[in-house]
Protein backbone atom coordinates (compact mmCIF):
# COMPACT_ATOMS: atom_id res chain seq x y z
CA UNK A 1 0.00 0.00 0.00
CA UNK A 2 1.35 3.39 -1.00
CA UNK A 3 0.97 5.93 1.81
CA UNK A 4 -1.63 8.66 1.41
CA UNK A 5 -1.00 11.95 3.21
CA UNK A 6 -3.62 14.54 4.05
CA UNK A 7 -4.22 17.37 6.50
CA UNK A 8 -7.24 17.12 8.79
CA UNK A 9 -8.68 18.81 11.85
CA UNK A 10 -7.38 17.28 15.08
CA UNK A 11 -10.94 17.23 16.42
CA UNK A 12 -12.07 15.00 13.55
CA UNK A 13 -10.51 12.14 15.51
CA UNK A 14 -12.31 10.71 18.55
CA UNK A 15 -10.71 9.67 21.82
CA UNK A 16 -10.74 5.97 22.65
CA UNK A 17 -13.67 4.97 24.91
CA UNK A 18 -11.72 1.79 25.76
CA UNK A 19 -8.56 3.61 26.82
CA UNK A 20 -7.28 1.78 29.90
CA UNK A 21 -4.99 4.64 30.90
CA UNK A 22 -6.87 7.05 33.13
CA UNK A 23 -3.90 9.40 33.05
CA UNK A 24 -2.61 11.74 35.76
CA UNK A 25 -2.77 15.48 36.32
CA UNK A 26 1.01 15.64 36.51
CA UNK A 27 1.41 13.79 33.23
CA UNK A 28 -1.11 16.05 31.51
CA UNK A 29 0.67 19.14 32.83
CA UNK A 30 4.02 17.91 31.52
CA UNK A 31 2.52 17.15 28.10
CA UNK A 32 1.06 20.66 27.96
CA UNK A 33 4.44 22.15 28.86
CA UNK A 34 6.23 20.04 26.26
CA UNK A 35 3.88 21.07 23.47
CA UNK A 36 3.89 24.74 24.47
CA UNK A 37 7.70 24.77 24.64
CA UNK A 38 8.72 22.61 21.67
CA UNK A 39 5.62 21.95 19.60
CA UNK A 40 4.32 18.61 18.37
CA UNK A 41 6.66 15.62 18.50
CA UNK A 42 5.82 11.97 18.08
CA UNK A 43 2.82 10.78 16.09
CA UNK A 44 -0.52 9.49 17.36
CA UNK A 45 -2.16 6.24 16.21
CA UNK A 46 -5.75 6.06 14.97
CA UNK A 47 -7.98 3.34 13.55
CA UNK A 48 -9.49 3.57 10.08
CA UNK A 49 -12.73 4.87 11.62
CA UNK A 50 -10.96 7.76 13.32
CA UNK A 51 -10.54 6.58 16.91
CA UNK A 52 -7.21 7.39 18.55
CA UNK A 53 -5.88 4.23 20.21
CA UNK A 54 -2.46 5.61 21.11
CA UNK A 55 -1.92 9.23 22.08
CA UNK A 56 -5.25 10.24 23.63
CA UNK A 57 -3.55 12.43 26.23
CA UNK A 58 -1.30 13.95 23.55
CA UNK A 59 -4.32 14.83 21.43
CA UNK A 60 -5.82 16.72 24.36
CA UNK A 61 -2.55 18.54 25.00
CA UNK A 62 -2.34 19.58 21.35
CA UNK A 63 -5.92 20.88 21.45
CA UNK A 64 -5.22 22.73 24.71
CA UNK A 65 -2.19 24.41 23.13
CA UNK A 66 -4.12 25.56 20.09
CA UNK A 67 -2.86 23.09 17.47
CA UNK A 68 -5.88 22.62 15.21
CA UNK A 69 -4.54 20.59 12.27
CA UNK A 70 -2.69 17.28 11.99
CA UNK A 71 -0.85 15.59 9.12
CA UNK A 72 -2.48 12.20 8.59
CA UNK A 73 -0.48 9.36 7.01
CA UNK A 74 -2.63 6.44 5.86
CA UNK A 75 -0.76 3.14 6.13
CA UNK A 76 -1.35 -0.59 6.61
CA UNK A 77 1.37 -1.18 9.18
CA UNK A 78 3.92 -2.70 6.81
CA UNK A 79 6.05 0.44 7.10
CA UNK A 80 6.61 2.65 10.13
CA UNK A 81 5.93 6.37 10.16
CA UNK A 82 8.75 8.62 11.40
CA UNK A 83 8.08 12.21 12.33
CA UNK A 84 11.16 14.19 11.26
CA UNK A 85 11.49 17.64 12.79
CA UNK A 86 13.56 19.66 10.32
CA UNK A 87 13.95 22.45 12.87
CA UNK A 88 15.62 20.25 15.52
CA UNK A 89 19.25 19.08 15.41
CA UNK A 90 20.62 16.15 17.41
CA UNK A 91 22.72 17.07 20.42
CA UNK A 92 21.10 20.44 20.94
CA UNK A 93 19.36 21.44 24.14
CA UNK A 94 16.02 21.31 22.38
CA UNK A 95 16.53 17.77 21.06
CA UNK A 96 17.60 16.52 24.48
CA UNK A 97 14.72 18.24 26.20
CA UNK A 98 12.18 16.80 23.76
CA UNK A 99 13.56 13.28 24.26
CA UNK A 100 13.27 13.50 28.04
CA UNK A 101 9.83 15.15 27.85
CA UNK A 102 8.61 12.26 25.70
CA UNK A 103 9.77 9.50 28.05
CA UNK A 104 9.01 11.31 31.30
CA UNK A 105 5.47 12.31 30.35
CA UNK A 106 4.72 8.69 29.41
CA UNK A 107 6.15 7.48 32.71
CA UNK A 108 4.28 9.80 35.06
CA UNK A 109 1.13 9.99 32.95
CA UNK A 110 0.26 6.31 33.26
CA UNK A 111 -2.53 5.26 35.62
CA UNK A 112 -4.14 1.93 34.68
CA UNK A 113 -7.86 1.40 35.13
CA UNK A 114 -8.32 -2.19 36.45
CA UNK A 115 -11.97 -2.12 35.40
CA UNK A 116 -11.17 -1.15 31.80
CA UNK A 117 -8.29 -3.63 31.56
CA UNK A 118 -10.62 -6.39 32.78
CA UNK A 119 -13.20 -5.50 30.14
CA UNK A 120 -10.80 -5.79 27.17
CA UNK A 121 -10.99 -8.89 24.97
CA UNK A 122 -7.22 -9.45 24.90
CA UNK A 123 -4.72 -11.71 26.65
CA UNK A 124 -3.24 -9.39 29.26
CA UNK A 125 -0.61 -11.99 30.23
CA UNK A 126 1.20 -11.17 26.98
CA UNK A 127 1.92 -7.72 28.45
CA UNK A 128 1.79 -8.19 32.22
CA UNK A 129 3.16 -10.70 34.72
CA UNK A 130 0.49 -12.39 36.85
CA UNK A 131 1.88 -10.59 39.90
CA UNK A 132 1.45 -7.24 38.15
CA UNK A 133 -2.18 -8.00 37.30
CA UNK A 134 -2.81 -9.01 40.89
CA UNK A 135 -1.22 -5.81 42.15
CA UNK A 136 -3.45 -3.80 39.82
CA UNK A 137 -6.52 -5.69 41.03
CA UNK A 138 -7.08 -7.31 37.64
CA UNK A 139 -7.89 -11.01 37.25
CA UNK A 140 -8.44 -12.20 33.71
CA UNK A 141 -10.35 -15.39 34.45
CA UNK A 142 -12.63 -14.61 37.34
CA UNK A 143 -14.90 -17.55 36.58
CA UNK A 144 -17.78 -15.09 36.38
CA UNK A 145 -21.01 -16.96 35.60
CA UNK A 146 -22.83 -16.00 32.44
CA UNK A 147 -26.10 -16.50 34.31
CA UNK A 148 -26.83 -16.16 38.01
CA UNK A 149 -29.49 -18.84 37.58
CA UNK A 150 -26.88 -21.49 36.79
CA UNK A 151 -23.30 -20.42 37.50
CA UNK A 152 -21.99 -23.99 37.45
CA UNK A 153 -21.32 -24.20 41.22
CA UNK A 154 -22.10 -27.56 42.83
CA UNK A 155 -25.15 -27.39 45.10
CA UNK A 156 -26.21 -23.97 43.81
CA UNK A 157 -29.79 -25.07 43.15
CA UNK A 158 -30.26 -26.37 46.72
CA UNK A 159 -29.16 -23.13 48.40
CA UNK A 160 -31.97 -21.00 49.79
CA UNK A 161 -29.99 -17.76 50.06
CA UNK A 162 -27.23 -16.73 47.67
CA UNK A 163 -25.06 -13.66 48.02
CA UNK A 164 -22.49 -12.59 45.47
CA UNK A 165 -20.12 -9.88 46.68
CA UNK A 166 -18.37 -7.49 44.33
CA UNK A 167 -15.13 -5.93 45.58
CA UNK A 168 -13.31 -2.87 44.29
CA UNK A 169 -9.94 -4.48 45.02
CA UNK A 170 -7.94 -6.95 47.09
CA UNK A 171 -7.91 -4.78 50.23
CA UNK A 172 -11.71 -4.62 50.39
CA UNK A 173 -11.98 -8.36 49.77
CA UNK A 174 -9.51 -9.24 52.53
CA UNK A 175 -11.25 -6.94 55.03
CA UNK A 176 -14.62 -8.51 54.26
CA UNK A 177 -13.40 -12.08 54.66
CA UNK A 178 -11.49 -11.22 57.81
CA UNK A 179 -14.75 -10.00 59.34
CA UNK A 180 -16.64 -13.06 58.12
CA UNK A 181 -14.04 -15.35 59.71
CA UNK A 182 -14.43 -13.51 63.02
CA UNK A 183 -18.18 -14.16 63.19
CA UNK A 184 -20.35 -17.24 63.20
CA UNK A 185 -21.73 -17.42 59.71
CA UNK A 186 -24.46 -19.78 58.52
CA UNK A 187 -24.15 -21.27 55.10
CA UNK A 188 -21.06 -21.31 52.96
CA UNK A 189 -18.97 -18.79 51.04
CA UNK A 190 -18.82 -20.24 47.55
CA UNK A 191 -17.87 -17.37 45.31
CA UNK A 192 -15.95 -14.12 45.33
CA UNK A 193 -14.13 -11.96 42.87
CA UNK A 194 -12.20 -8.68 42.91
CA UNK A 195 -13.80 -6.70 40.14
CA UNK A 196 -15.96 -3.62 39.99
CA UNK A 197 -19.49 -4.15 38.73
CA UNK A 198 -19.73 -2.77 35.23
CA UNK A 199 -22.39 -2.57 32.55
Amino acid sequence: MEPVVEIKSITSFRSDPDNANVGTERGAALLDKSVSTDGAGRSLLATKDGVIIAGNKTQQALIDQGIEEVIVVHTDGTRAVIVQRDDVEHGTERAQRMAVYDNRSSEIGLDWSPEMLSSLDIDLTEMFFDSELTELGVTEDMGLPTSLEDPGIEGWGEMKDRIIILFAGNAEREECFTRLDAEEKPGQVVYHFSEMLRD
